[in-house]
């Protein structure tokens, strides 16, 4: 996912991209609900014809889920710039969490660096 940290540094109103049928796809994003959410509005333009698709995402912070995971019961939380388990921060481009239930969920030094971050 993307983080609410990295969407507020490049979120454009409007983007547009022309693909190799010729087709054009007009993206239209704004958020709301006092940034809790994005609402979206796709438009694609083939053979002279607009169709219009419109959806919503819920967006967080890295602390917004880490909240949220440890009040559904996960009682350690990691957030990680990607995949490999970097640190996230100002410029991660992605938000992934890794979440435990209870510390007997790993086995320690096995599934996780020194770092507490999860292994690549």
């Amino acid at each position: 996912m993307i983080g609410k940290e990295y969407l507020a540094r490049v979120l454009q109103p409007t983007i547009s991209r022309k693909a190799a049928d010729g087709s054009l796809l007009v993206e239209r994003h704004e958020v709301v609900d006092d940034w809790t959410r994005v609402s979206n509005e796709w438009i694609l333009v083939k053979g002279g014809h607009a169709r219009s698709f419109t959806f919503q995402h819920t967006i967080y912070s890295a602390q917004e889920l880490k909240d949220l995971l440890r009040h559904a019961g996960f009682q350690r939380v990691v957030a990680c710039g990607d995949l490999e388990g970097h640190e996230y921060g100002p410029e991660a481009r992605r938000l992934v969490t890794v979440a435990w239930k209870s510390d007997s969920a790993t086995a320690p030094g096995r599934n996780e660096r020194s770092s507490g971050r999860p292994m690549s």
